[in-house]
């Protein structure tokens, strides 16, 4: 869990003014969901018992396009999620690391 706080803490969760969010993306990527499962499917079918707007809301996040050419920018959608839409979803995840990770969001 160390491993996760090193290397997400600065994407996977953001304080936004006196609450902290989620960044789906970097919970799909914290919880090694398969590849073969995009992360906008993923998100579509994570996401349907939620609300937007209450919730997660969307937001643009604008990346290197690889890393052989940090100078070409691409923008990528993301959401930002509650704290709690955050743990259900890694609690049901299915992952090894789903349980883990709802642990940390528990202690943050």
């Amino acid at each position: 869990m160390n491993d996760l706080i090193l290397t997400q803490s600065d994407g996977l969760v953001k304080q936004e003014g006196d609450e902290k969010r989620v960044s789906a993306r970097e919970l799909y990527k914290s919880l090694e969901v398969k590849r073969s499962y995009r992360f906008s499917d993923w998100f579509r079918s994570n996401s349907k018992m939620f609300v937007k707007g209450t919730d997660f809301e969307g937001v643009d996040v604008t990346t290197p396009y690889n890393q052989s050419a940090p100078d070409k920018l691409q923008t990528l959608e993301d959401y930002l999620m509650t704290m709690d839409m955050a743990k259900h979803i890694a609690l049901m995840s299915g992952t090894s690391k789903g349980a883990e990770i709802r642990k940390y969001f528990i202690e943050v």
